[in-house]
């Protein structure tokens, strides 16, 4: 895939009508970035269009799996500012996708998210950490081809062979 000069990054998030999945705090900080760097655009999805998307997003409603896919592989960075999250398996989608993660420290990332490593991460609410980490990886080619290369490769990881391996060596263990 190819990625967009840094200036015209293309950014994706997930639509949703909870409040819990931060919605507004990442369209905030979309709307901060994109007064800084005009050239940015803005896709986002979901299952049903929610009163957070703005008119000037590219809105996806109930996508395909093909159009969710593309979506992640059209996109430079994907937000994630979720507020209170039971797992979020879009950021592992948007990670095998090579998308830059800019989130917060819930759901996956708490377990799975490196800070600078696979993702950049802020407090669930922290709109302006979030809009310092967007620039720093806009300014930061090397920060962010790292970004991708390790979330490609903490997606890889995540096996569901190696899942049951290890959850069979917990059953084991406990003598169930």
């Amino acid at each position: 895939r190819s990625y967009n000069n840094s200036e015209e990054f293309r950014f994706l998030i997930l639509d949703h009508h909870l409040e819990k999945k931060g919605v507004k705090y990442g369209i905030e900080v979309y709307e901060k970035i994109k007064n800084r760097f005009p050239k940015v655009t803005l896709k986002m999805f979901g299952m049903k269009r929610s009163a957070f998307v703005p008119d000037y997003a590219e809105y996806y409603e109930n996508p395909t799996r093909a159009e969710l896919v593309n979506l992640y592989n059209e996109s430079d960075i994907f937000l994630f500012p979720s507020i209170e999250e039971g797992w979020g398996l879009t950021v592992i989608e948007a990670m095998a996708s090579g998308c830059a993660i800019v989130g917060t420290n819930t759901g996956c990332l708490l377990e799975i998210g490196k800070d600078k490593c696979n993702c950049m991460k802020s407090n669930p609410k922290d709109v302006d950490s979030m809009v310092e980490n967007v620039i720093e990886i806009m300014e930061n080619d090397k920060l962010f081809f790292k970004l991708i290369q390790q979330g490609k490769e903490t997606a890889k990881n995540l096996d569901w062979n190696k899942s049951l391996a290890q959850f069979e060596k917990v059953i084991s263990f406990l003598n169930i």
